[in-house]
């Protein structure tokens, strides 16, 4: 599941993620993502994970997939917060393909991140 959490501002956007993401998830965040844009020009994401353990099922991952091309091109920074593994291998392995500029940080860090994300 997932929580728009209060730190939000305009199109720089803080996301919790706690379990697993399911197909629907997939669907309401993308549309919240989408809904965002209709007022900004770009978006600047931060994701705080809370045990982790990706999406639940292929649905729900292709789902993912689909948002992120989408939304690759509108998408400045992407910062990752967690400690799990999952959450750090996500994070490297959207490098490659996304056009934003995408970090992780350990879960203690979270300011730091929220500086970066802004900054």
């Amino acid at each position: 599941m997932f929580e728009i959490m209060p730190s939000t501002d305009g199109s720089r956007v803080a996301i919790r993620l706690v379990g697993s993401l399911s197909e629907d998830d997939g669907l309401d965040l993308r549309s919240h993502l989408t809904g965002l844009l209709t007022d900004h020009s770009s978006l600047r994401i931060l994701f705080v994970t809370e045990e982790w353990t990706g999406w639940e099922g292929w649905r729900a991952l292709w789902e993912d997939v689909k948002a992120d091309l989408r939304l690759n091109e509108e998408v400045e920074r992407l910062a990752m917060v967690g400690s799990g593994t999952v959450d750090r291998l996500t994070t490297e392995a959207m490098k490659p393909f996304a056009h934003a500029t995408v970090r992780w940080f350990p879960s203690g860090e979270l300011d730091e991140a929220w500086e970066w994300l802004v900054g």
